[in-house]
Protein backbone atom coordinates (compact mmCIF):
# COMPACT_ATOMS: atom_id res chain seq x y z
CA UNK A 1 0.00 0.00 0.00
CA UNK A 2 2.84 2.51 1.10
CA UNK A 3 4.73 1.67 -2.37
CA UNK A 4 2.07 2.50 -4.55
CA UNK A 5 1.33 5.49 -2.98
CA UNK A 6 5.13 6.57 -2.61
CA UNK A 7 6.76 4.64 -4.75
CA UNK A 8 9.42 1.75 -4.41
CA UNK A 9 11.11 1.28 -1.38
CA UNK A 10 14.81 3.66 -1.13
CA UNK A 11 16.11 3.44 2.13
CA UNK A 12 15.73 1.60 5.16
CA UNK A 13 16.80 2.58 9.05
CA UNK A 14 17.19 0.01 11.24
CA UNK A 15 16.48 2.10 14.19
CA UNK A 16 15.03 -1.01 16.88
CA UNK A 17 16.75 -0.60 20.16
CA UNK A 18 15.26 -2.14 23.61
CA UNK A 19 17.75 -3.00 26.56
CA UNK A 20 16.87 -3.50 30.31
CA UNK A 21 19.21 -3.23 32.84
CA UNK A 22 19.99 -5.89 35.07
CA UNK A 23 22.84 -8.96 35.52
CA UNK A 24 22.60 -11.56 32.73
CA UNK A 25 22.01 -13.99 35.37
CA UNK A 26 18.81 -12.22 36.47
CA UNK A 27 17.43 -10.96 33.36
CA UNK A 28 14.25 -12.92 32.64
CA UNK A 29 13.67 -15.26 29.86
CA UNK A 30 10.86 -12.93 28.64
CA UNK A 31 13.37 -9.40 28.54
CA UNK A 32 15.78 -11.70 26.93
CA UNK A 33 13.44 -12.55 24.22
CA UNK A 34 12.29 -8.82 23.92
CA UNK A 35 15.56 -7.70 23.40
CA UNK A 36 16.81 -10.31 21.00
CA UNK A 37 13.10 -10.01 18.91
CA UNK A 38 13.69 -6.16 18.93
CA UNK A 39 16.76 -5.55 18.64
CA UNK A 40 18.20 -8.50 15.86
CA UNK A 41 15.29 -10.41 14.64
CA UNK A 42 13.28 -7.36 13.98
CA UNK A 43 16.32 -6.04 12.01
CA UNK A 44 16.99 -9.09 9.95
CA UNK A 45 13.12 -9.32 8.69
CA UNK A 46 13.16 -5.69 7.93
CA UNK A 47 16.18 -5.94 6.41
CA UNK A 48 15.26 -8.74 4.56
CA UNK A 49 12.12 -7.61 3.37
CA UNK A 50 13.56 -4.07 2.06
CA UNK A 51 16.44 -5.09 0.45
CA UNK A 52 14.61 -7.86 -1.53
CA UNK A 53 12.10 -4.76 -2.97
CA UNK A 54 14.81 -2.64 -3.63
CA UNK A 55 16.76 -5.66 -6.00
CA UNK A 56 13.56 -6.64 -7.40
CA UNK A 57 12.68 -2.73 -8.17
CA UNK A 58 16.41 -2.80 -9.40
CA UNK A 59 17.13 0.90 -7.61
CA UNK A 60 19.85 1.85 -5.87
CA UNK A 61 19.06 2.23 -1.86
CA UNK A 62 20.47 2.49 1.02
CA UNK A 63 20.24 0.64 4.36
CA UNK A 64 21.28 2.34 7.81
CA UNK A 65 22.09 0.13 11.11
CA UNK A 66 22.03 2.01 13.70
CA UNK A 67 24.23 0.83 16.96
CA UNK A 68 26.01 1.41 20.00
CA UNK A 69 29.15 2.00 21.33
CA UNK A 70 28.97 -0.49 24.05
CA UNK A 71 29.61 -2.85 21.76
CA UNK A 72 33.67 -1.73 22.36
CA UNK A 73 33.10 -0.52 25.88
CA UNK A 74 30.63 -3.36 27.66
CA UNK A 75 28.43 -2.06 29.92
CA UNK A 76 27.95 -4.38 33.03
CA UNK A 77 24.15 -4.99 33.68
CA UNK A 78 23.57 -4.26 30.06
CA UNK A 79 25.23 -6.96 28.36
CA UNK A 80 22.29 -8.44 26.40
CA UNK A 81 21.81 -5.50 24.59
CA UNK A 82 25.22 -5.16 23.49
CA UNK A 83 25.66 -8.48 22.34
CA UNK A 84 22.18 -8.08 20.36
CA UNK A 85 24.35 -4.43 18.99
CA UNK A 86 27.47 -6.24 17.93
CA UNK A 87 24.71 -8.87 15.83
CA UNK A 88 23.53 -6.29 14.20
CA UNK A 89 27.58 -4.55 13.06
CA UNK A 90 28.17 -7.85 12.45
CA UNK A 91 25.04 -8.13 10.32
CA UNK A 92 25.70 -4.84 8.60
CA UNK A 93 29.42 -5.70 7.41
CA UNK A 94 28.46 -8.96 6.06
CA UNK A 95 25.33 -7.46 4.21
CA UNK A 96 27.70 -4.77 2.55
CA UNK A 97 29.51 -7.67 0.79
CA UNK A 98 26.38 -9.64 -0.12
CA UNK A 99 24.84 -6.17 -2.05
CA UNK A 100 28.23 -5.29 -2.93
CA UNK A 101 27.87 -4.41 -6.91
CA UNK A 102 23.83 -4.15 -6.53
CA UNK A 103 23.71 -0.10 -6.42
CA UNK A 104 22.49 -0.66 -2.61
CA UNK A 105 24.90 0.94 0.20
CA UNK A 106 25.69 -0.55 3.92
CA UNK A 107 26.31 2.37 6.73
CA UNK A 108 26.48 1.63 10.21
CA UNK A 109 26.09 4.55 12.65
CA UNK A 110 27.13 3.98 16.33
CA UNK A 111 25.73 5.75 18.92
CA UNK A 112 27.18 6.83 22.24
CA UNK A 113 24.73 7.72 25.32
CA UNK A 114 21.70 9.56 23.22
CA UNK A 115 18.84 11.97 24.78
CA UNK A 116 16.08 9.39 23.82
CA UNK A 117 13.15 7.52 25.66
CA UNK A 118 14.89 4.38 25.32
CA UNK A 119 15.74 4.27 29.43
CA UNK A 120 11.97 4.85 29.89
CA UNK A 121 11.10 1.78 31.27
CA UNK A 122 14.25 1.80 33.86
CA UNK A 123 13.32 2.28 37.55
CA UNK A 124 15.16 5.95 38.81
CA UNK A 125 16.99 4.52 41.33
CA UNK A 126 18.72 1.46 39.29
CA UNK A 127 19.53 4.34 36.43
CA UNK A 128 21.05 6.61 39.18
CA UNK A 129 22.81 3.37 40.54
CA UNK A 130 24.11 1.81 37.46
CA UNK A 131 25.45 5.77 35.87
CA UNK A 132 27.76 5.90 39.46
CA UNK A 133 28.53 2.44 39.19
CA UNK A 134 29.50 2.66 35.61
CA UNK A 135 31.89 6.08 36.19
CA UNK A 136 33.43 4.12 39.14
CA UNK A 137 34.75 1.24 36.82
CA UNK A 138 35.70 3.78 34.38
CA UNK A 139 33.31 3.00 31.59
CA UNK A 140 31.51 6.88 31.64
CA UNK A 141 34.52 8.62 32.29
CA UNK A 142 33.54 10.94 28.99
CA UNK A 143 30.27 10.08 29.78
CA UNK A 144 27.18 12.63 28.00
CA UNK A 145 24.69 12.44 25.41
CA UNK A 146 24.22 13.31 22.18
CA UNK A 147 20.98 14.97 21.54
CA UNK A 148 18.74 13.10 18.99
CA UNK A 149 18.76 15.68 16.12
CA UNK A 150 22.72 15.00 16.22
CA UNK A 151 21.48 11.33 15.48
CA UNK A 152 19.14 12.42 12.25
CA UNK A 153 21.75 15.10 10.89
CA UNK A 154 24.25 11.75 10.84
CA UNK A 155 21.55 9.75 9.58
CA UNK A 156 20.53 11.94 6.68
CA UNK A 157 24.23 12.22 6.07
CA UNK A 158 24.82 8.77 5.13
CA UNK A 159 21.63 9.02 3.17
CA UNK A 160 22.70 11.52 1.39
CA UNK A 161 26.21 10.31 0.24
CA UNK A 162 26.51 10.93 -3.19
CA UNK A 163 26.58 8.03 -5.48
CA UNK A 164 29.72 6.67 -5.79
CA UNK A 165 31.04 7.08 -2.45
CA UNK A 166 29.26 5.34 0.93
CA UNK A 167 29.48 6.15 4.87
CA UNK A 168 30.48 2.62 6.34
CA UNK A 169 31.22 3.35 9.79
CA UNK A 170 29.83 6.86 11.14
CA UNK A 171 30.77 6.72 15.15
CA UNK A 172 28.52 9.53 16.88
CA UNK A 173 30.12 10.57 20.60
CA UNK A 174 29.30 13.38 22.76
CA UNK A 175 31.36 16.40 21.98
CA UNK A 176 32.04 17.75 25.38
CA UNK A 177 32.18 15.89 28.71
CA UNK A 178 30.20 16.58 32.08
CA UNK A 179 30.67 15.85 35.44
CA UNK A 180 29.37 13.74 38.14
CA UNK A 181 27.22 16.53 39.67
CA UNK A 182 25.57 17.21 36.19
CA UNK A 183 25.00 13.62 35.33
CA UNK A 184 23.42 13.19 38.89
CA UNK A 185 21.14 16.59 37.32
CA UNK A 186 20.66 15.17 34.43
CA UNK A 187 19.43 11.04 36.14
CA UNK A 188 17.26 13.09 37.92
CA UNK A 189 15.96 15.33 35.39
CA UNK A 190 15.46 12.37 33.34
CA UNK A 191 13.72 10.39 35.67
CA UNK A 192 11.19 13.26 36.69
CA UNK A 193 10.54 13.72 33.15
CA UNK A 194 9.35 10.42 32.64
CA UNK A 195 6.78 10.73 35.61
CA UNK A 196 4.71 13.63 33.56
Amino acid sequence: AVEAEAGPVEALVNNAGVGYLGAVADVSVERLRAIVDTNLLGVLLCTRRATARMLDAGIPGDVVFISSDSIQKPYPHMLPYGATKAAVEYLAMGLDVELSGSGIRVATVRLGPTVSEFNTSWPDEDLIAFMEAWQRLGITDDFNYVPTDVVAHAVVAALTAPRGAKVSLLSIRPETTITVDERAKWAKAATQGRQT
